[in-house]
């Protein structure tokens, strides 16, 4: 179906040809020419009721419908008749649909042959209303369609992801699809996944949270926080929760040295700033050959990476890309370069990834000061497979020393491998972009059950922690409670999805190697897909000690969940805390005694 368009209807726009042109004035309008009928019937097809009704839907707020019958200039005097009856009937249905429209029929010639005989739809609208939300749902960012990669129902894709991805579909209309066979097969339509406004592109996310947590991935769907300067009725203590160095707990040994869990992060890990250099390589092979820009292939990951991060920042970072005008070839195919390897843990994927990735590097040395970047990511063209090019990791050695990568300006410490992205994984993208800065992993040798968190938790709940955040020092230590006395106190936590200067977290020393964390998740920002069952208080525990990779009895970090909480399933979603609730551990028990659309209130006091 043609796209709507925002225009002004004038008898002298019809004569050329219906050009759209930017409306004036406090109303805006929008168009769309409805299928043609067939011979001189005058009343309506079930397909030109079915784009009437699209139209309609698609304009809640529009206040005037106009209907125009257009007639080929030269065509008999009576094909007006034709034409004015067909533009009533369409104005007839549109207000069967919505009895509050004011409609209006006419009839007027073109000189368009195509236009002969059909019906133009101009519907107009207040100009504040032309991009709100439809009543009933929550205000959310409209998805750039142009900058995400062409799936759509009914195209091949890869196997071994079987999650949500930006499509569209039967219709071309937006969608989220997923791979129908895990084995590898077609895109299909993703029933569980939210709609799109057609208009304004914005995923259609009802008012009412749903009690489930949807368990998926939701690529790019954000909404809107809504940030409120309502304080809780509840008391809150007012005493000196700010020594944070007790807080900030040391990394002790978790047999990983380029990640941890403490303060701080590992000496050679890339640091966030105002300015955060990324240097792309795009490289191809002479049995992948591409015209497309990079900048256009890349453009989802640009938007999506510099959006979450820049979001989850209290202070200001920004994220400057250097891409190149097109792709640098190789000059071998990429067969040649074994890079068709699964990841198994063993590091045993380097011994070819690295005379490739130090090949690439080797090309363009005489282009870039490396020495100018913070981050280097190389990238392939979208028609490199996952059997091709298996890996998707990031190279961030703990510290400097042979067997790495190297420029003519010195040892590169942060670089993106970019395979295994066959189907486009945002997520996974945000996740390992996080461990060029340090950030840990979960230990998956041992049962955990945290839900949140891109880097430790479910990607389908990506919302950083607070103390992800904090690690990060992105979140300023004056939103963090750190509570060190004995005594029963009261907090404020406001949902971590909240932009700007808000109060986070509560933070409980339990040793130089052990905190309890206290934070609030709502269903706003990037945790679009959580239900009532997640919303409330989310208590954590974090163990310096504990190992991240090797199996250990202790955990690098858990949830600290209710009893009503069945542990074991690996995220345990249904685990923060409702109003009245508590939780105890390591002799703190930490209750919600006020819940509400500023987050929660928690008292910690100490167990008896």
């Amino acid at each position: 179906m043609k796209k709507l368009f925002l225009v002004l209807i004038s008898v002298a726009v019809m004569a050329i040809g219906l050009v759209p042109v930017q409306a004036a004035g406090e109303y805006i309008a929008r168009q769309k020419t409805i299928s043609d009928s067939i011979g001189s019937a005058t009343v309506l097809s079930s397909q030109q009721k079915a784009e009437i009704k699209q139209v309609v839907d698609a304009n809640p707020y529009a206040e005037r419908f106009i209907c125009t019958g257009i007639r080929l200039e030269g065509q008999p005097l009576s094909m007006n008749v034709v034409v004015r009856k067909r533009a009533k009937a369409a104005c007839d249905y549109a207000k069967q649909l919505n009895p509050a429209l004011s409609t209006w029929f006419q009839n007027k010639p073109t000189k368009a042959p195509s236009y002969n005989g059909r019906v133009l739809l101009t519907v107009k609208l207040p100009a504040d209303k032309a991009n709100a939300v439809p009543e009933g749902y929550v205000e959310t960012e409209a998805i750039d369609w142009k900058i995400n990669p062409d799936y759509k129902v009914g195209k091949s894709c890869s196997g071994g992801f079987g999650w949500q991805v930006l499509g569209l579909n039967s219709s071309n209309q937006p969608a989220y699809l997923k791979c129908s066979n895990p084995s590898g097969g077609t895109f299909r339509l993703d029933t569980s996944m939210v709609k799109f406004d057609p208009v304004t592109k914005k995923p259609l996310v009802p008012k009412t949270v749903p009690s489930k947590t949807n368990f998926g991935y939701s690529p790019n769907l954000y909404i809107v926080p809504q940030i409120v300067d309502t304080l809780p009725n509840t008391a809150l203590s007012t005493g000196s929760f700010s020594d944070y160095s007790q807080c900030k707990i040391a990394e002790v040994n978790d047999g990983s040295p380029d990640k941890s869990f403490g303060f701080p992060l590992p000496e050679h890990r890339a640091k966030l700033s105002s300015d955060f250099k990324i240097l792309v390589i795009p490289v191809q092979f002479t049995d992948h050959k591409t015209t497309s820009k990079p900048a256009d292939d890349m453009a989802d990951v640009v938007s999506a990476l510099s959006n979450f991060y820049e979001r989850a920042s209290s202070v200001p970072i920004e994220f400057n890309w250097t891409i190149p005008e097109s792709y640098y070839q190789i000059g071998k195919s990429i067969d040649s370069y074994n890079l068709d390897y699964e990841f198994d843990g063993t590091g045993g994927f380097w011994k070819f990834y690295q005379p490739y990735l130090q090949a690439v590097i080797d090309l363009v040395d005489d282009k870039y000061d490396f020495s100018s970047y913070d981050a280097v990511v190389i990238e392939e063209p979208r028609s490199v497979t996952d059997a091709e090019h298996g890996m998707f990791i990031p190279h961030a050695p703990a510290k400097p020393g042979n067997g790495g990568l190297y420029s003519d300006e010195g040892q590169i410490m942060s670089l993106m491998v970019t395979g295994n992205d066959q189907n486009r994984d945002i997520s996974n993208w945000i996740h390992e972009f996080g461990h060029l800065f340090g950030l840990p992993d979960r230990n998956w040798s041992a049962d955990i059950n945290a839900g949140f968190d891109v880097m430790w938790g479910w990607y389908g709940a990506p919302e950083f922690s607070a103390w992800t955040r904090w690690q990060l020092d992105i979140l300023k230590d004056s939103q963090v409670d750190c509570k060190t006395d004995t005594a029963t106190s009261t907090h404020l936590v406001q949902p971590v999805a909240w932009t700007g200067d808000h109060q986070k977290a509560v933070v409980i020393p339990i040793s130089d190697h052990e905190v309890i964390v206290v934070e609030s998740r709502r269903r706003q920002g990037y945790d679009a897909l959580l239900g009532k069952e997640s919303e409330g208080a989310y208590v954590y525990r974090i163990d310096t000690s504990a190992k991240m990779y090797q199996p250990d009895s202790k955990k690098v970090v858990d949830v600290i969940a209710p009893a009503r909480v069945k542990l074991g399933g690996g995220w345990a979603m249904d685990a923060s805390l409702k109003l009245g609730e508590s939780v105890t551990s390591d002799g703190w028990i930490i209750t919600v005694k006020e819940s509400g659309s500023f987050g929660d209130v928690v008292e910690v006091k100490k167990a008896n």
